[in-house]
C-alpha cells in the first residue's frame, strides 16, 4: 500500500513538473485515447475544454479579495488545467486546478488527502471535499465529475500571515462552489 501511494505521489509530481516544460507541448493522453475525459457516464469533465482562468469571474474574485482582481496566468500541465489569479496589490493569489489523472479521481483525491496538512472534511462541495489551512494559505480540494479540483489562496512571500485562516478557508469554500458550478 505504501509503495502504491509513493507511485501515485511520484506520478502527480511528475505531471506537475512535466507540465511546466514548454508552453506549446501537447499534453500526454491517458491510455485508450480518452482525450482527457473524466467519468465513465459521458458527463465527466472534458479537460481539453477547461479554461481554469475562466472558472471564477472578476466580480467573484473582487468580492473574495476585497479589492480588484489582478492578472490571470494559465499554469497548465500534463493531466491538469490550472490558473494563478492575483489580486490587484499582488499580495496574494488564488490558484485553481482541474486534474484528470489515469489513476482516477478517487485514488488521486484519497492520496492528496493523505498527504495534506491536517485535512478537515468540507461538505457541500463536489462529490466529496477536504480542506486545510495554515498561517499563509488555505486550500479546498474536491472530487467533481471524475476530476480532482483544487482551489486555494496563498500569500506571496513577505506578505505576512492570514488574519483568520479558518475564515479564509470558509471563503475559499465559496470560491470552490462557484468554480464547480462552471465546470
Amino acid at each position: 500500500m505504501r509503495i502504491r501511494a509513493l507511485v501515485l505521489g511520484a506520478a502527480a509530481l511528475l505531471a506537475l513538473a512535466v507540465g511546466g516544460c514548454g508552453e506549446d507541448a501537447e499534453p500526454a493522453r491517458p491510455p485508450g485515447g480518452g482525450g482527457n475525459v473524466a467519468g465513465g457516464s459521458g458527463d465527466g469533465v472534458k479537460l481539453d475544454n477547461v479554461d481554469a482562468c475562466a472558472l471564477l469571474s472578476d466580480e467573484e474574485l473582487q468580492t473574495f479579495f476585497g479589492e480588484p482582481a489582478g492578472g490571470k496566468e494559465p499554469r497548465d500541465g500534463v493531466f491538469m488545467k490550472a490558473c494563478a489569479l492575483d489580486n490587484a496589490s499582488e499580495k496574494s493569489y488564488v490558484f485553481i486546478s482541474v486534474m484528470v489523472t489515469p489513476t482516477g479521481d478517487k485514488e488521486q483525491f484519497d492520496y492528496n488527502k493523505s498527504v495534506a496538512k491536517n485535512p478537515v472534511a468540507v461538505s457541500g462541495v463536489g462529490d466529496e471535499a477536504f480542506g486545510w489551512y495554515d498561517e499563509d494559505e488555505a486550500q479546498i480540494e474536491a472530487r467533481h465529475r471524475g476530476a480532482v479540483v483544487g482551489v486555494g489562496l496563498t500569500l506571496h512571500v513577505g506578505a505576512g500571515t492570514l488574519d483568520d485562516p479558518k475564515a479564509t478557508l470558509d471563503k475559499v469554500t465559496v470560491l470552490a462552489k462557484q468554480a464547480l458550478a462552471r465546470l
